[in-house]
């Protein structure tokens, strides 16, 4: 579930992000054909639209929402899985199958799932016993979503940047 969320919220950056881009385009272009005394944008803005063009064609290649689909029909087969009440051997060899056919998970995934979960107070298991956080998995974590608001105001307040030169 963590993958699915994380791949559709990649998608709806991007998206917002390109459409963001290219309404700070126009509205430049715009200031520009009206001040040609200004000098030289013309060329920095075809620049500027010709990347946002190439990250329009990036984007939808990298099939964040598609992604996003796979890891859910996967972890729908295996909660299918759980229920059943097959012999464990056999359990075992459908969960690996129902595996093979779909994509893995980032490292990060697992961290943001074992971190959450210690704070809503839910706990991990698996054979050995209990799974425990660990305090290296907490920063990650943090410094993971803490990097990945900086990198998305930086991208979002650039196009004010570019402005102050006009």
């Amino acid at each position: 579930m963590v993958s699915e969320a994380r791949s559709r919220a990649l998608a709806r950056f991007y998206n917002i992000l390109v459409a963001w881009y290219s309404s700070w385009l126009i509205a430049l272009t715009i200031i520009d054909l009206r001040n040609p005394l200004a000098g030289g944008h013309g060329v920095v803005l075809v620049i500027l639209s010709i990347f946002v063009f190439g990250l329009s064609l990036i984007i939808p290649g990298l099939a964040f929402d598609e992604r996003a689909v796979r890891h859910r029909e996967c972890y729908l087969r295996l909660q299918r899985l759980r229920g059943t009440d097959l012999p464990d051997a056999e359990k075992t060899e459908k969960y690996h199958d129902i595996l093979e056919g779909y994509p893995n998970h980032q490292d990060i995934d697992w961290d943001v799932m074992m971190v959450t979960s210690k704070w809503r107070g839910q706990s991990l298991e698996n054979n050995a016993g209990p799974i425990i956080a660990t305090r290296w998995q907490f920063w990650k974590v943090v410094l993971y979503r803490v990097g990945i608001y900086i990198l998305a105001a930086v991208l979002m307040t650039l196009p004010l940047a570019v402005l102050k030169t006009f």
